[in-house]
């Protein structure tokens, strides 16, 4: 009977585990999706190194003892991933996302607005420490939970080797840890950005980079859902505040640095960790996530979606929901 029960359990579990099934995401994006978020998701803004204003967004509930993260990807707005927060916001647990600087709503460094540009890696570091440590954990709450994606995930990674234990627990999407360079190995590619700062070029694109392209197809995209991809993509289209282009050198040679030095960090997940790992990624290489992970033997480990592409949190229903059962089973 108590087996009966638990299967049971299990099935109910796994088709609530999202709101919108993806056949009903395009119609139901608009009216349910961005109608909820722009409701109740309330923004707040504090300024930070070079006096720049970062913005976020919380969903907070009374008496809340739980508390999800968010640490979005490189150019990623908050706003891209309302699914995502519209699906977690019956746990009865507070939501908080950043806008990483030089992006979303945040301030931008620099006259082109949509170059993705960093000056010190650790600024981002800096930037999502304040939210953390000032913002959200003087609410003291008993569960916590660091979801991070991609580029985010190496930020998340950054605050957790000075903060290793603030979080009850960790899940990495897809985290940059490694990025793929294409024809240039790591080391090559660091050379070439050098060089490139050496002749003043760091806030040029990188090679190969550029401004934002609103007529991105889906076969460029970094999902196997057409459904969210159009709807991400009409969402971002339609506000060019929160567009985001291609990255500058600096912003390689800053991440290159950054990411070669997580790899060698021992210990570096001290609560236990997951990361997601895409076996179409286009974006960031599985040998770095690898090698983070098993620095970190007893806390870390890698779930492999053989099928999924880089963008987890926005996939088809049968990748995505898996992912969502995790993140809501880590926060209770």
């Amino acid at each position: 009977m108590k087996i009966a029960l638990l299967s049971l359990a299990l099935v109910l579990f796994s088709s609530y585990s999202r709101a919108l099934p993806e056949a009903e995401v395009s119609e139901g994006f608009s009216t349910e999706v961005l109608s909820w978020y722009q409701s109740h998701m309330r923004a707040g803004e504090f300024r930070s190194v070079k006096n720049l204003v970062i913005r976020y967004f919380s969903f907070e509930q009374a008496e809340a003892q739980c508390v999800l993260v968010f640490s979005p990807g490189q150019g990623e707005p908050s706003l891209k991933y309302a699914e995502l927060f519209f699906d977690l916001k019956d746990l009865g647990c507070n939501l908080f996302s950043i806008d990483h600087r030089s992006q979303g709503y945040s301030q931008r460094l620099l006259s082109d607005s949509q170059k993705t540009h960093i000056e010190h890696y650790s600024d981002y570091i800096t930037d999502f420490t304040f939210l953390v440590n000032s913002i959200v954990q003087p609410k003291k709450y008993q569960h916590s939970l660091l979801l991070a994606h991609s580029m985010g995930g190496a930020i998340a990674s950054g605050y957790l080797r000075k903060f290793p234990k603030t979080f009850s627990k960790v899940i990495l999407s897809a985290p940059m840890m490694e990025i793929n360079g294409g024809q240039y190995n790591q080391i090559e590619a660091l050379l070439f950005a050098d060089l490139l700062m050496l002749l003043w070029r760091g806030e040029d694109y990188a090679p190969g980079q550029s401004g934002y392209d609103p007529n991105t197809t889906f076969e460029q995209g970094l999902t196997n859902s057409e459904a969210r991809f159009r709807v991400t993509t009409d969402l971002q289209n339609a506000i060019p505040q929160i567009q985001s282009g291609g990255v500058t050198v600096r912003w390689v040679a800053e991440s290159l640095y950054f990411t070669l030095g997580l790899r060698q960090t021992k210990f570096l997940f001290q609560v236990p960790t997951v990361i997601f790992q895409a076996g179409l990624d286009t974006k960031v290489l599985p040998d770095g996530q690898n090698q983070v992970c098993g620095l970190s033997p007893q806390m870390c480990r890698i779930e492999k979606f053989p099928q999924a592409k880089h963008g987890f949190l926005i996939e088809k229903d049968s990748i995505r929901d898996r992912v969502l059962e995790q993140i809501k089973s880590a926060l209770h």
